[in-house]
């Protein structure tokens, strides 16, 4: 359901932008948003906690 709240607004002239917008997605969804099983801390903050 997520997928289509990104793509669903969007008009697409090229199978290029479809892929990049897909990447730019998939990117976020598991880089940049709190994951529950790493104490809902996105990725990159829960690698900083680990190092610090």
């Amino acid at each position: 359901m997520r997928k289509l709240t990104v793509l669903a607004p969007h008009l697409f002239t090229s199978l290029e932008q479809v892929r990049e917008l897909s990447w730019a997605w998939m990117m976020s969804y598991n880089e940049e948003r709190p994951h529950e099983s790493l104490g809902n801390l996105p990725p990159s903050d829960f690698k900083r906690q680990l190092a610090a």
